[in-house]
């Protein structure tokens, strides 16, 4: 996808060592258990022989990211290397030369970006040291089985995939890769696209900008009255909720799947090039082999294939706040929340009880996403406690 290389050359468990070894689809060069928390692989590696850092597998991520918090950590230095995006130049910190391993692999020498990452720990609620992708996928083939929770790097030398899964046409760059999807509107519409292949990515699926306004699928299927900030790096993104009568990929589909539809006019739901971004949403129902070298990806029906897509039932939009807790940026106009008297500045410092400086941002989110049940939310505002009992309903 030919979009700004800015954006995409930086991104979007214990550790147990096998070694090389004969898999069902050629030699394991790495087997290692992962982390799955809200979508999100972590896999444990080390730098330097000995440090032991958590990665987030990304495969949006065009370069190995090393957080600012690790580096200094690590003793590692990073250097201001002035980089060109074909618009203008910007600057980078870059850390040569860091030598990664996982498990008993080690890979390359490889440079990184360093970068901050309040917003992915917020989200997660733990200490993130890193995302890395195409570094792997350039190199390897990589299987993510999320049933047994394993992380394989195979050796793409004579690779051959065995397996009952459903093989998809992909088309591979050295920083990411993208394959076609099929969208079946309410009105009977089929509408086909490019997607972005992005487990880094928290959502189902993001239609971007230019293919949201050349279908007018705002109007035609989205929800105007509610509107989603979302983030990428330094970028927000403004988007609208909408459903899907069906999203199909080769022969394996989703009925009635919530979509985000992008309005935004810069960042990575803005390029016209790409109909938009396949999250990990949609990845974690698949124990899937990327196989990058022959454009291929196999995609195998995971224990979380059937279970459902959750959406807000609040009306609510919040981020998390620097003394801890929540605090609320949006009200939605007829939702729970509005009936209940929620207000935009309101603290939210408990559900049902529960002290939300103890939750991440993902877990506050499942909270206020159970349809049909209610949620008891302690409110401080302008240094008054206020409590409130929302009675959840689906909001599209």
């Amino acid at each position: 996808m030919a979009v700004r290389r800015r954006v995409f050359a930086a991104c979007l468990a214990g550790l147990l060592s096998l070694g090389a070894r004969s898999g069902p689809h050629g030699t394991a060069l790495a087997d290692i258990p992962f982390q799955l928390v809200d979508g999100y692989v972590l896999v444990r590696a080390h730098v330097n022989g000995s440090d032991t850092i958590t990665l987030l597998f990304d495969t949006g991520c065009g370069q190995l990211v090393l957080h600012s918090a690790a580096a200094r950590r690590l003793g590692l230095t990073a250097k201001s290397t002035t980089r060109h995006d074909g618009r203008e130049p910007f600057v980078e910190q870059v850390i040569e030369g860091v030598r990664l391993g996982i498990g008993e692999l080690a890979l390359p020498p490889l440079d990184a970006l360093q970068r901050d990452n309040d917003l992915l720990q917020r989200r997660l609620g733990l200490e993130v040291d890193g995302v890395i992708g195409a570094d792997l996928l350039r190199d390897f083939v990589v299987g993510i089985d999320y049933d047994r929770l394993r992380f394989t790097l195979y050796d793409g030398n004579g690779f051959v995939y065995h397996g009952p899964g459903t093989g998809l046409d992909i088309v591979s760059t050295r920083h990411f890769a993208t394959t076609v999807a099929t969208l079946l509107l309410e009105d009977g519409e089929v509408l086909t696209g490019r997607f972005l292949i992005d487990t880094g990515a928290g959502v189902s699926v993001a239609l971007n900008t230019p293919f949201v306004d050349r279908y007018d699928l705002l109007q035609r299927i989205g929800v105007e009255r509610i509107r989603y900030t979302v983030a990428a790096q330094s970028v927000e993104m403004t988007t609208h909720p909408g459903r899907i009568a069906r999203f199909t990929l080769g022969d394996l589909g989703f009925d009635d799947l919530p979509v985000l539809l992008s309005q935004t006019e810069t960042g990575p739901l803005s390029p016209s090039v790409i109909a938009g971004i396949i999250g990990n949403q949609v990845w974690t129902r698949f124990n899937t082999t990327y196989d990058y070298k022959r454009n291929k990806l196999y995609l195998e029906p995971s224990r979380l294939h059937d279970g459902p897509f959750h959406v807000d039932a609040s009306g609510l939009a919040i981020a998390p706040a620097a003394s801890g807790g929540f605090v609320v940026r949006a009200v939605f106009e007829g939702s729970p929340a509005a009936q209940a008297g929620v207000l935009v500045g309101d603290m939210i410092t408990r559900i049902d009880g529960t002290d939300t400086s103890a939750l991440a941002t993902h877990e506050v989110r499942e909270l206020l996403a159970r349809d049909g049940e209610t949620a008891a939310l302690m409110l401080d505002r302008d240094r008054d406690s206020v409590e409130v009992v929302l009675r959840l309903k689906r909001l599209y």
